[in-house]
C-alpha cells in the first residue's frame, strides 16, 4: 500500500503589513488567499488504484517576527519566524475518499532580501511552513484510503516575491 501526494504550483494574493518594534525587529501580518492544485494517488494491494485531484482554496493568516540585521543602501537581508492559521474553503463532502479538515496551524521560518529600486522595493523570500494539525477527517465509516495512512500534515515550501513602496 502506498500514498503519493503531488503538490502543484498555486498562487496567492495578500495584504502587506508591518509594525516596527525596533530598528531591527518587526511584526509582519500578511493575510493571504491561496489557490492550489494537488493530486493524490493511492496504490492498494489487491484493490483498484485510486487517484483524485484536490483544488483547495484557503485563507492564511500568518504573523511573523522579521529580524533585519543591517540596513544597507540597495539591499537588506532578513530572517522570519512565526505562526500561521489556515482556514480552507473546500467542501470536504466533494471527495468521497479523501476528507480533510478545514483548519490548520503551522510554524513558519524563512529568509529574504529586500532590494531597493528608485520607485519601489522588491523582496524575494523563501519560506518553509510545517503543518501541526492532523488534517485527516475522522469519518464514521472507513474509506478506501483509511487503510493507507493514519495522519496527514501539510508542509509547504514557498518562494514568493513581494512588491511594495
Amino acid at each position: 500500500n502506498s500514498l503519493e501526494a503531488q503538490n502543484r504550483f498555486g498562487f496567492g494574493l495578500g495584504i502587506l503589513g508591518k509594525f516596527n518594534i525596533s530598528r531591527y525587529l518587526a511584526i509582519v501580518p500578511r493575510p493571504t488567499i491561496y489557490f492550489q492544485q494537488d493530486q493524490v494517488a493511492v496504490d492498494l494491494e489487491n484493490q483498484a488504484n485510486y487517484e483524485e485531484e484536490i483544488k483547495p482554496v484557503a485563507i492564511a493568516i500568518p504573523i511573523h517576527l522579521v529580524f533585519t540585521n543591517c540596513k544597507w543602501e540597495k539591499w537588506n537581508p532578513s530572517a522570519a519566524m512565526g505562526a500561521r492559521y489556515v482556514h480552507g474553503f473546500s467542501d470536504p463532502s466533494v471527495s468521497s475518499q479523501i476528507a480533510l479538515q478545514n483548519h490548520d496551524f503551522a510554524i513558519d521560518f524563512g529568509a529574504g532580501v529586500e532590494v531597493k529600486f528608485d520607485r519601489f522595493k522588491m523582496k524575494p523570500e523563501l519560506l518553509f511552513s510545517k503543518g501541526l494539525t492532523n488534517l485527516k477527517r475522522s469519518n464514521n465509516r472507513a474509506s478506501l484510503v483509511d487503510t493507507v495512512f493514519e495522519s496527514i500534515h501539510q508542509d509547504q515550501i514557498a518562494f514568493r516575491v513581494l512588491f511594495y513602496n
